[in-house]
Formats: C-alpha cells, structure tokens, sequence
C-alpha cells in the first residue's frame, strides 16, 4: 500500500489554535501543553498535517492520560 505524501500546513485560524490547545488540555497531553502554553500559534506560524490536527482535536478521541470534564479545563484556563 503506497502512502499519499501530506504537506504541512501553517496555523492561520483562531480556531484551528485554539481547538488544539483545548484538546491538548482536555487529553492531559504535558508534552504539548507544555510546547504550545503562552504561544500564539498563528504568529509562531506552527505547522502540522491537517489530518493529524483533526485526529488529535476530534471529541471521540480526548481520552489521553485519563478523564477530564470541560469544567474543569475551564476552570484552570
């Protein structure tokens, strides 16, 4: 099976920043919130494979190191 080669794409959006941030909040994911805290991404012009950034910040998936309410994120944001 031969792989299509994905090109990366720049961070434009506010939305796009911000959904990764919340998903890397909300998975407990220290490495990245860690990477990305205090950054403004679209500024930073951070890039990723837009299929990547979809999977990551997809609801179904936000189970990384364990449960977290959107409350609570809320509450340490």
């Amino acid at each position: 099976m031969k792989r299509e080669i994905e090109n990366l794409r720049t961070c434009v959006t506010e939305q796009a920043e911000l959904s990764t941030q919340e998903a890397a909040q909300e998975k407990q994911d220290f490495n990245l919130v860690w990477k990305i805290s205090n950054v403004d991404l679209r500024a930073a012009e951070a890039r990723y494979h837009e299929s990547c950034r979809r999977a990551y910040v997809r609801d179904s998936n936000r189970q990384h190191h364990g449960p977290v309410s959107r409350e609570r994120v809320k509450l340490d944001n």
